[in-house]
């Protein structure tokens, strides 16, 4: 009895259960295709351009701000998995290692680190966001410059 009540508790669950709500997104990029699996390698760098007139600086500068590289695998349709590095600064952070194996459409099994979005903003992807600005050292504005 116990064991058909919590059967019954699973699939209740599993039915209830937000398909579109898992939070992860297709890697977009190269697709390589092998013995009928699929790798998808994808790339995003964000940039800053700098100019100053202050003496002793170089007069422009092309700075790589965060690049973000991501991996993504399909096996077949059930199973798929991805990967994203964060370079930012001196740091580089995993932001998704995760493999995803569908049994039906509202019961998956998803392993790993990953993001799971709570709310509307946070569903929203970074590639849809405007940037907004790290604490980055901006060259002729600091204590030092000010004194000269």
């Amino acid at each position: 009895m116990q064991r058909r009540a919590c059967s019954l508790v699973l699939i209740f669950v599993a039915s209830i259960a937000p398909q579109a709500a898992t939070g992860q997104e297709p890697v977009e990029g190269t697709v390589l295709s092998v013995n009928g699996m699929e790798l998808t390698v994808g790339a995003r760098v964000q940039t800053q351009f700098n100019t100053t007139d202050v003496s002793g600086e170089p007069p422009s500068e092309l700075d790589f701000r965060r690049v973000w590289l991501e991996v993504g695998l399909q096996v077949n349709e059930r199973v798929r998995g991805a990967i994203q590095a964060d370079f930012a600064g001196n740091e580089v952070a995993i932001r998704d290692a995760y493999l995803n194996i569908e049994f039906f459409p509202a019961l998956q099994l998803l392993a790993g680190q990953t993001y799971r979005p709570f709310g509307l903003l946070e569903q929203t992807s970074t590639k849809r966001m405007l940037p907004v600005e790290r604490g980055v050292h901006i060259r002729g504005l600091n204590a030092a410059d000010e004194s000269a």
